[in-house]
C-alpha cells in the first residue's frame, strides 16, 4: 500500500487503522490494497460491521465497545 501505481492526481487519506498489534484490529478485519497496485486506498481501513461493536453507557454517555477479536487472542491465517 505504499500508492506507487496510483495516478499523479490521487489526493491519499493517512487516516486508518493499526494491525496486528495488540489491541488493535486483526488482519482479517481490515480492507488492504496489493502492495504493488492502487486499490483505492493506501493504509488498512476497519470493515464496518454493526454487529462488531455494543453500546454501553457510561455516566450518562454513550459509547462503543469493539466486540471483534484482537490480535493477541486470534492466531493470523495470513501471511504476515
Amino acid at each position: 500500500m505504499n500508492g506507487t501505481a496510483a495516478p499523479a492526481s490521487v489526493m491519499f487519506n493517512s487516516i486508518g487503522n493499526l494491525v496486528e498489534v495488540p489491541g488493535e484490529y486483526c488482519v482479517e478485519d481490515v480492507f488492504v490494497s496489493h502492495p504493488d497496485v492502487y486499490q483505492g486506498m493506501t493504509v488498512p481501513m476497519v470493515v464496518p460491521c454493526i454487529s462488531d461493536y455494543s453500546v454501553f453507557s457510561a455516566c450518562g454517555v454513550r459509547h462503543l465497545r469493539q466486540r471483534l477479536l484482537r490480535p493477541e487472542h486470534r492466531k493470523s491465517s495470513f501471511f504476515f
